[in-house]
């Protein structure tokens, strides 16, 4: 703050002329202004700390590169897939949520103008769930099935976390009604498969509907980018059941393997992007 003094003693002539050049230097300071306010209402909050990330847009090349990395990882799966190449698909499958990881890593919550560690925002929680999901991933990807499992069951609860710490209080508890019917046909639909996969099987689809759940009372508290998120958590639900009924059940083909990871990237980067941009 400026040390700013009055001279008691000064001439009045002084003090005219002081306010006249304060007017003046006022109007020039506004006028300089107007192409900083310009600026930050084209690129996004540049005073209030928001995502460095998040709300800059395509001005920013490093966003520009983790899209150019999320895109690229999931163009070479789908070459593995159609090429049958297990190696290419196990180098190809953490490039998106990588990119994702990186877009939370250096994204700064609007709110709190802080990095992404913040504990008052849902950006730790989700910083940490991507990297469950990348673990389970990999799990996945070389037959480890239970491990990985455990790993996205623990991601679905840090995304629950987020979206309840992002709901503030809101119970919403029409909005996992319908979820409940849904998780119902499809348990009812696996349960004569599962053998003793059936309590596993179980959990993860109750942490599935929770998940779902908290999603849509955020979209209901918040709306804007908060249903972005929702859209992606019911996705999410239909990504893994793909799974469940392509493991347990019939295994499907035309392009199954193709379908669930494509909807399971999109959900990743649905939920992402919603609390990015939210905060």
């Amino acid at each position: 703050m400026q040390d700013v003094r009055l001279d008691v003693n000064a001439p009045q002539v002084h003090d005219m002329q002081t306010t006249g050049s304060g007017t003046g230097a006022g109007g020039a300071g506004k006028a300089d202004r107007l192409p900083l306010l310009a600026s930050v209402n084209e690129t996004g909050h540049e005073s209030s700390g928001g995502s460095s990330l998040g709300t800059t847009g395509a001005q920013d090349p490093r966003l520009v590169m983790l899209l150019l990395l999320f895109l690229g990882g999931i163009a070479a799966y789908m070459v593995g897939l159609a090429a049958e190449q297990p190696w290419l698909n196990l180098c190809a499958k953490p490039l998106p949520l990588m990119s994702l990881i990186m877009w939370v890593g250096n994204s700064r919550p609007r709110a709190h103008g802080t990095s992404f560690n913040c504990t008052r925002t849902p950006h730790a929680a989700l910083f940490a769930c991507l990297f469950a999901g990348l673990i389970g991933d990999m799990l996945l990807e070389t037959g480890y099935f239970v491990p990985g499992l455990i790993c996205f069951f623990l991601g679905h609860s840090l995304y629950a976390t987020a979206f309840t710490m992002a709901a503030k209080g809101n119970l919403a508890p029409l909005q996992i009604v319908p979820l409940l019917l849904f998780g119902s046909m499809v348990c009812g639909l696996l349960i004569p498969h599962l053998g003793d996969m059936l309590l596993p099987v179980a959990f993860y689809m109750i942490i599935s509907m929770v998940m779902a759940w908290r999603a849509a009372a955020w979209a209901q508290t918040r709306g804007r980018w908060a249903w972005l998120g929702a859209i992606g958590a019911i996705v999410f639900m239909l990504s893994d059941s793909m799974i469940a009924v392509n493991r347990f059940v019939n295994d499907l083909e035309g392009g199954a393997a193709a379908m669930i990871m494509l909807t399971y990237w999109a959900a990743q980067a649905m939920m992402t992007a919603s609390i990015v941009l939210e905060y």
